[in-house]
């Protein structure tokens, strides 16, 4: 390893965190940061999302301009092509149910085709998702594939996708093509003219280069002037990157180290250490916090046990922090909905829980801090504040609050 300059680290530091807020000013001057979707907090909420998506590609929608806007997505994000009378009369769809109670995000009906989309920001796949969501679009289009748009274009997981075949999913992210198709319709004459639609498409833009970790150009590009200036900035750069992760890895044992010493006078859970690695990643085995994608801690229920279950409780990360219950047996947790959604399980708990389809829960709930997730993959602001010792007890305080109201619907 190269030897390290701390000063040189330090001013290099120190001189990009400069350009940043010499930007942020900027941004303060112009009302850049007056953004709707900010404001509201609606940038990473799923539901919130479709409901702009779908206005926007409705041909009916309320910024009256008919079908140019979906005829530009579907061209440009989608490969399709559709004459302009079966654009028009188009019909798009959030939240379509079916089966009773499963919704896909959102759908667009055009001629004989039926497109299914499922949007992912925060949330998990959740069991069968995709699969169910295919094979219900191809009793009505057998033709059909399934758009999968995720932030950065992620691919469905296994448990979502089942048997698939890869050919008939299609992968798109915010951003790439979100954020290309939004920048597109901006170029219409028809929407440059009309102020209200220009500047939600404007914000909306905005909304997503910040959710998708976008640097504007002029901050980005002045960067990376600074760290091209000499090979000892590049050598600098280049610790401080592979020194990035080492720093989340500490957050988040610090992170379920204060979450589990504030636990301790729940005298019900009992701390679980598992050798069943592909569920549990304890996050005190063998450096696990790097090893593995969601570490973890976990709870044995000491006190409820049916027909020789464990009733277990598990507070983890993956992109965020959730905690939630689940079933185990001789260490080994339960995969199988049957038991994890029966009768005699879900009456241990309070009427208010959500079952859900996910793999081995029973049912879970994200953790949130002042409305908005801790996001451990992408970088957001509340992920930044865990590493301020007054935000960092503040966020732990309010964690445990949420962890112990969700541990609570256990009767």
């Amino acid at each position: 390893m190269d030897y390290v300059d701390e000063i040189t680290v330090r001013r290099l530091l120190d001189r990009t965190g400069g350009i940043i807020e010499k930007y942020k000013e900027i941004s303060r001057e112009t009302g850049d940061d007056f953004n709707i979707f900010e404001i509201a907090d609606i940038s990473k909420k799923e539901v919130a999302i479709c409901r702009v998506l779908y206005e926007i590609l409705s041909p009916d929608g309320r910024h009256g301009q008919k079908g140019i806007y979906l005829e530009i997505f579907l061209h440009d994000c989608l490969g399709m092509n559709f004459s302009r009378s079966e654009i028009d009369t188009a019909r798009v769809y959030r939240e379509y149910l079916i089966d009773g109670s499963k919704r896909i995000d959102l759908a667009i009906e055009i001629g004989n085709r039926f497109i299914p989309f499922e949007v992912k920001i925060d949330a998990k796949d959740q069991k069968s998702q995709c699969y169910d969501y295919l094979m219900f679009a191809k009793t009505k289009d057998k033709t059909a594939k399934i758009v999968y748009l995720t932030l950065n274009g992620d691919a469905p997981s296994k448990e979502s996708a089942l048997s698939i075949d890869k050919n008939d999913i299609i992968i798109i992210s915010f951003a790439n093509h979100i954020l290309s198709w939004i920048e597109k319709c901006l170029t219409l004459p028809d929407t440059i003219k009309k102020a209200p639609i220009r500047e939600i498409l404007i914000q909306f833009s905005s909304a997503i280069k910040k959710i998708t970790n976008q640097l504007e150009d002029k901050p980005k590009m002045e960067i990376v002037k600074l760290l091209s200036e000499s090979s000892q900035n590049m050598r600098n750069a280049s610790i401080i990157v592979n020194s990035f992760e080492a720093c989340r890895t500490k957050i988040i044992k610090e992170l379920f180290e204060a979450i589990e010493k504030e636990l301790e006078t729940e005298k019900r859970l009992k701390r679980a250490f598992y050798s069943d690695k592909y569920m549990y990643y304890d996050y005190k085995a063998e450096g696990c916090v790097e090893k593995f994608e969601c570490p973890g801690i976990n709870y044995i229920i000491a006190d409820k046990t049916i027909d020789n279950y464990n009733i277990t409780f598990r507070i983890e990360i993956d992109r965020t922090l959730y905690c939630g219950f689940g079933l185990e047996k001789n260490g080994k947790h339960i995969e199988d909905r049957k038991i994890l959604s029966d009768e005699r399980v879900l009456k241990l708990f309070s009427d208010n829980i959500k079952n859900t389809t996910d793999n081995w829960w029973i049912c879970w709930e994200f953790i949130d801090y002042e409305g908005d997730h801790i996001n451990f993959k992408e970088y957001n602001e509340n992920y930044f504040k865990l590493f301020d010792k007054d935000k960092f007890d503040e966020i732990v305080k309010s964690a445990v609050q949420q962890i112990k109201s969700v541990f609570n619907k256990l009767k």
